[in-house]
């Protein structure tokens, strides 16, 4: 952008300089615009991937929950049907 905009200058200048000022037309505007878009695509990509950024990470937050909850589940049967532990009763002479 710099680039083109010290060309333009340069013409400008030259074109000054030979009195030749309708042979240098640039159109600002068309210039603007373009970058205004591009920056606007850019904007909107990178919208698009924090949405799935999020997205993702919500699913991943929600699948370790569940993970969890299924280990908790695991525990609280396994502490239900746990047994008591039986003593050996020793015969006695």
């Amino acid at each position: 952008m710099k680039v083109l905009l010290l060309l333009a200058l340069i013409a400008f200048a030259f074109a000054e300089e030979n009195e030749l000022d309708n042979t240098f037309d640039i159109d600002f505007t068309e210039l603007d615009n373009t970058k205004m878009m591009k920056t606007k695509m850019m904007k909107t990509k990178m919208m698009k991937m924090m949405k799935t950024k999020m997205k993702k990470m919500k699913k991943m937050k929600k699948m370790k929950k569940m993970k969890k909850m299924k280990k908790m589940k695991k525990m609280k049967k396994t502490k239900k049907t746990k047994k008591t532990k039986k003593t050996k009763k020793t015969n006695m002479i």
